[in-house]
């Protein structure tokens, strides 16, 4: 499955527009009103494709591009700037930072239409080639070694350490628990949460993924839940929180240690009864998910201690500890448990 559209404009109306747009052509997107909330979108949400203008609030279109190209996990974002006057100067001034196109206001939906698809297919080429050379990579490490996993799953495993840890994933991916992972930052939580969804009875549907430290409590609630029309100022299009859009697949929540308490409790809801409530909504609406999270490698004694119990060991969960990143390169067997 690949990342949304990120689409960072403060103009609720020429927003609303863009995002109508690129639904009704099948894109999946999400949306930011000011440039902090852009750069905290595309790391929450590592999109395949940012669109932004360059005057907004708070950070302008430089200051989004600056930080999106400084983080080593979206530097290679497709980027396409939206500006008011086509001046030389700001056009080679965005190119030096490392935009990739731009798009002068007005624009026409053909315009906006073909820069997208253009930037998206070459997401998709990337994709294509980088997915055939790991599969030629597989099939020498076949020829030569015995991987506990392979292609299908994403990842091949030899180290007897490792291959006691996936045997774990596969067990929790076969049942429909939820599942807790554990593990120091940076040790390949997000590669384990779609192994558990790539050998799942789900891995036909969606797979979403979001960072809870990336976002502000606001941004948060949104893009979980879901929000109605008019639910808040600029708020012009009801949107479908992550809960609803990964119907039938799976939802990794990364850093969920980091979730404010009163975002806890609405998730603790979806968890138990998978209903959900979107913002400025009246009625709840059912969802079918499985939840998968990550968390630093804490004692278990420390649950409790900022977060809530209840989330992050929810009920029927499984408890998966991931080798640091010094195991992963070494012949000491951790012991991993299942809990």
């Amino acid at each position: 499955m690949t990342g949304p559209v990120l689409v960072v404009e403060d103009d609720p109306v020429i927003r609303a527009n863009v995002l109508e747009l690129l639904i009704e052509e099948g894109f999946e997107v999400v949306s930011a009103r000011d440039g902090a909330d852009g750069v905290a979108l595309a790391k929450a949400r590592v999109p395949d494709l940012v669109v932004c203008d360059i005057s907004l609030p708070k950070l302008d279109g430089y200051g989004v591009l600056q930080a999106i190209r400084a983080d080593p996990a979206i530097a290679s974002t497709p980027f396409i700037f939206l500006t008011a006057k086509a001046e030389r100067s700001d056009m080679r001034a965005g190119m030096s930072l490392g935009a990739d196109d731009y798009l002068t206001k007005p624009f026409t939906a053909s315009e906006l239409l073909d820069a997208v698809r253009t930037r998206k297919r070459r997401v998709s080429e990337l994709l294509a080639r980088g997915r055939a050379a790991l599969e030629r990579e597989i099939q020498v490490a076949e020829s030569t070694l015995s991987p506990a996993f392979g292609a299908a799953d994403g990842v091949v495993v030899v180290d007897p350490c490792m291959h006691a840890l996936y045997e774990q994933v596969n067990r929790a991916a076969l049942s429909s628990i939820n599942v807790l992972l554990l593990g120091e930052t940076g040790v390949g939580k997000g590669v384990l949460a779609r192994a558990i969804h790539n050998l799942s009875p789900r891995k036909s549907g969606p797979f979403v993924a979001l960072n809870c430290a990336a976002l502000t409590e606001s941004l948060l609630q949104s893009e979980l839940f879901g929000h109605e029309k008019g639910a808040f100022t600029g708020a012009l299009q009801a949107h479908a929180g992550l809960l609803e859009t990964a119907s039938g697949g799976t939802v990794f929540l990364d850093e969920i240690g980091d979730l404010p308490v009163s975002i806890q409790t609405k998730l603790l809801r979806a968890v138990e009864d998978r209903k959900v409530l979107r913002v400025g909504a009246r009625a709840e609406r059912d969802v079918d998910v499985r939840f998968v999270a990550g968390v630093v490698n804490i004692p278990l004694g420390e649950y409790g201690r900022g977060v809530s119990q209840t989330v992050i060991e929810p009920p029927n969960g499984t408890l998966t500890a991931a080798p640091g990143v010094v195991t992963h390169m070494s012949t000491v067997r951790p012991n991993p448990s299942v809990v």
